[in-house]
């Protein structure tokens, strides 16, 4: 436990105070896009096989969501994409979550245009160690907060679950857990102001790493 403590003192040392090798950004450019989505192929389909490659002939992952979201990646000093996820927006179109889950009730009584779903959140493994996680997940926070975005959806892993309730607490999972992408996922409902009242009351250093700007 105290070498656990002592490690996770210097990573945050590092995350402090050291210079990061990537940037986080919304992906605007057309060359920036083009990486993200061939990145995207490389996680999903070549290394984890989540999907098909036979069904992406040009190496590059698209899906009918892309087009009413906002694309956050993590580059790399020579601008390649090594990490990302999406904001879907609820107010654009029925979220992946919704068809694949019985969730209506619980979304009914909120404002469409409040409410995203994070999905495509992916990190190279060789940025694992390198906050980026955090670092996207905290970019997205501070998107959502400046565009009156207050809740967000998806469905998460069982680690990714064990990750998301370390940061921020309790996690409401809002359905029954299905197995998709070869592994169970749970669809989890997050109310970002709640979250951020918890974190400053409960996680003081967590709340100090996610909430500074």
């Amino acid at each position: 436990m105290f070498r656990k403590k002592i490690k996770f003192i210097q990573r945050v040392f590092k995350y402090l105070f050291l210079p990061k090798k990537y940037t986080i950004l919304v992906a605007t450019e057309p060359e920036i896009l083009g990486k993200m989505h061939k990145f995207r192929y490389e996680k999903y389909c070549l290394e984890h096989h989540f999907l098909n490659a036979d069904d992406y002939r040009d190496a590059t992952e698209h899906d009918l969501y892309d087009d009413n979201s906002v694309h956050i990646v993590a580059c790399d000093e020579q601008k390649n994409v090594v990490g990302m996820l999406r904001l879907i927006f609820a107010a654009k179109t029925k979220l992946p979550t919704e068809h694949e889950y019985y969730i209506e009730k619980k979304l009914a009584p909120l404002n469409r245009s409040e409410i995203v779903e994070v999905s495509r959140f992916v990190v190279d493994k060789k940025y694992k160690g390198f906050f980026v996680s955090l670092d996207l997940l905290k970019f997205a926070f501070f998107y959502s907060k400046n565009n009156n975005i207050f809740y967000w959806v998806g469905t998460i892993e069982s680690w990714l679950y064990d990750y998301t309730k370390r940061m921020f607490g309790e996690v409401e999972i809002i359905a029954d857990k299905k197995f998709i992408f070869n592994t169970w996922n749970y669809p989890f409902l997050l109310n970002l102001l709640e979250i951020e009242r918890k974190l400053k009351k409960t996680k003081p250093l967590i709340a100090f790493l996610f909430l500074k700007k």
